[in-house]
């Protein structure tokens, strides 16, 4: 539900680095089919490293969502239901510990690039992060994050990277 509703938000439109049916295959690889009923994960899949980085954006978003719902007289039995399961910030540092998996100073990935870029707006307009109009340290971290794209080789020109001239939604991301 949290994650519906972030992808049919503007806040998607601001936050473009994830494409939202690769997000969700991998997501239901990890986690299992999706349901529309209310189901408990028993368990989940991790089967490869990169799958840390996809839990980790799929926590920030649904921190990210849950934020956007607050209590009114006219809540809908959506944001109701959404806000008596609070997503609190302690998911946040679960993403952290997801993030914390991986060696940032090193080559990076795209799913890598992509939970340390959701970390960074988290951080940057998390109303429990106080330390500063950008979220405090998040200088450094955002040279390291234009130094993992760099090394990824999301500067170059998209004509000239041939995987991206046959896949389409892969280009939106890279750009």
């Amino acid at each position: 539900l949290l994650f519906d509703r972030f992808m049919g938000s503007p806040l998607a439109a601001f936050m473009p680095f994830i494409n939202e049916p690769f997000l969700s295959e991998k997501l239901q690889d990890i986690i299992g089919k999706r349901s529309s009923e209310e189901v408990k994960v028993k368990s989940i899949r991790i089967s490869r490293r990169f799958d840390f980085a996809y839990i980790g954006v799929l926590l920030i978003v649904l921190r990210i969502s849950f934020l956007t719902v607050s209590k009114t007289l006219s809540n809908t039995d959506e944001e109701k239901y959404i806000l008596a399961n609070p997503i609190g910030m302690n998911v946040v540092n679960v993403a952290q510990m997801c993030l914390n998996q991986f060696r940032l100073l090193r080559r990076g990935a795209i799913p890598l690039l992509q939970c340390a870029l959701f970390m960074r707006y988290y951080h940057k307009l998390a109303p429990e992060d106080g330390d500063g109009s950008d979220g405090g340290d998040s200088e450094v971290f955002l040279g390291m994050l234009l130094q993992m794209a760099n090394s990824i080789g999301l500067n170059r020109d998209l004509s000239h990277v041939h995987l991206l001239q046959t896949n389409q939604r892969l280009s939106n991301v890279w750009r």
